[in-house]
């Protein structure tokens, strides 16, 4: 939407009012959007913890050995 003031004039997406709820919508940011690099990193360590657990589990070594007992180990 573009509002035309005298000689050709164009405001292209602006906000008249003061007190909006659009104006207060459009400021908030969340964490991910401010730092994508920091929640990149916290995402990846977080994943690589959560693999970490899963693998330290005693039943990958039956697995290990089905595996193994396939390939004609």
């Amino acid at each position: 939407m573009a509002i035309k003031i005298g000689d050709n004039n164009k405001i292209n997406r602006t906000i008249i009012a003061e007190n909006s709820t659009l104006t207060e919508a459009l400021g908030k940011k969340n964490f991910i959007t401010k730092h994508p690099v920091l929640s990149t990193v916290i995402f990846t360590v977080l994943t690589g913890l959560i693999t970490g657990l899963i693998l330290m589990f005693s039943f990958w070594q039956q697995v290990i050995t089905y595996i193994e007992k396939i390939l004609g180990g």
